[in-house]
């Protein structure tokens, strides 16, 4: 799944001079809808790309977590998000971009919740932000 979305955004990367890190601590199978997933990934990716103005670096890691979970960690080196906007992001219809929709994180946290899993989101402004994603293996 990385892989494709990685050749997806393969040109948009290019353009802006952004290096993406992908680390694989684990491998093995889940139980997660595939297309919710991507979706999840193409989001988050998405906003990573818009907050850095060129020159920067996005990351993701997989890894186990308690045995039974995935923890996915997604970073950037963007503008960051400001402290009176963070507790915002997640909201239906909340949005900074001047071409935006606000719909992006909300639905990220709807998959999420749906997969019985967690995200959170830290960032310092200037520094970039990390959403942090723990999901269960199976969805039983």
């Amino acid at each position: 799944m990385f892989t494709q979305i990685e050749k997806q955004y393969h040109n948009h990367l290019i353009q802006k001079n952004i290096k993406l890190n992908l680390t694989e601590n684990w491998k093995g199978n889940v139980t997660w809808d595939r297309k919710q997933m991507h979706q999840v990934l193409i989001n988050l990716l998405e906003n990573a790309i818009y907050s850095i103005d060129e020159n920067g670096s996005i990351g993701i890691t997989v890894s186990e977590s308690n045995g039974s979970k995935i923890e996915i960690i997604f970073s950037d080196s963007g503008k960051g998000i400001p402290k009176d906007v963070i507790g915002k992001i997640f909201n239906l219809y909340f949005t900074t971009k001047t071409k935006g929709s606000g719909i992006g994180l909300s639905i990220v946290q709807k998959i999420i919740s749906e997969h019985n899993g967690i995200i959170s989101a830290e960032s310092l402004p200037g520094k970039g932000a990390t959403f942090r994603i723990e999901l269960p293996k199976s969805l039983s």
